[in-house]
């Protein structure tokens, strides 16, 4: 008669085929792990940020970046950040001490919550400007910097 194979008695251990825990990349000397605190999303922030994003926002260069939503180039504000993300950070202007001069309150009253229209915060010459920023940008992106661009309609 053949035996019948061999079994363990008692309970199999719960960490059986894993790692121990020193492992863990929250354990390391100088990692960015689960313990260490991130700053409260809603503390208000100072930002300037450099150029214009394609959907209207201003970037603010940090690491990471910055979205700001009501934000204009080269305008040191106060922001409320809404995400802090791992590849980039959203936020929504709140004030600036000194405001730019294209700087206008929007007309719409829904103008945050909807977010269609994202430079109404900004005179028509603004607008203007920003759209030529913004066409400068991806047209130096695409290896085209010798083109000039004049002013838009």
């Amino acid at each position: 008669m053949a035996k019948p194979p061999h079994r363990k008695t008692g309970s199999p251990s719960k960490n059986r085929g894993k790692r121990p825990n020193s492992h863990r990349r929250d354990d390391r000397e100088g990692s960015r792990g689960r313990g260490k605190p991130r700053p409260n999303r809603s503390d208000p922030t100072i930002v300037t940020p450099s150029r214009w994003m394609p959907k209207g926002e201003a970037c603010a260069e940090s690491r990471p970046p910055t979205m700001v939503f009501g934000g204009i180039p080269g305008e040191t504000a106060k922001v409320r950040m809404v995400n802090r993300g791992r590849n980039q950070n959203a936020a929504l202007w709140q004030n600036s001490r000194n405001p730019s001069p294209h700087r206008v309150k929007p007309s719409c009253d829904r103008y945050e919550a909807c977010g269609g229209c994202p430079l109404m915060h900004l005179d028509e010459e603004g607008q203007r400007k920003a759209r030529r920023d913004l066409l400068a940008f991806e047209l130096r992106s695409a290896g085209l910097e010798k083109i000039k661009v004049e002013a838009m309609v």
